[in-house]
């Protein structure tokens, strides 16, 4: 199994794990307070993704999913910095949303097969 660790907040790279011949995307994404937004559509769709591991890094954050409503700095599931969750459902992926309480967040995600 490769395992690759990186600490610089705007990288793109994919952890492969040779023996299993699935692969996992990973992205780093900003969110500000003013707008919510998604996982990034693409990544949804590549090497069957079944479900997303995301860490909140820098700012707390809302977020809401399988619905049409967007959360808001006040609306949503409240998340602290330096918290995990996991999404297992492509639906909840799909209509993920996330937007931060104050300042910028920054969110890791690993989409997993």
């Amino acid at each position: 199994m490769k395992v690759f660790f990186c600490t610089s907040a705007v990288v793109l790279f994919i952890l492969c794990f040779s023996e299993l011949g699935n692969c996992s995307t990973f992205e780093v994404f900003n969110v500000g307070s003013d707008t919510a937004v998604g996982f990034t559509s693409s990544k949804l769709t590549e090497r069957s993704v079944q479900s997303a591991m995301c860490t909140i890094e820098t700012a707390d954050v809302r977020i809401l999913y399988g619905t049409s409503t967007a959360p808001t700095s006040s609306v949503g599931l409240y998340f602290l910095k330096n918290t995990s969750f996991r999404i297992d459902n492509q639906r909840h992926m799909e209509t993920f949303k996330v937007i931060s309480t104050s300042g910028t967040a920054t969110i890791s995600v690993l989409y997993e097969p």
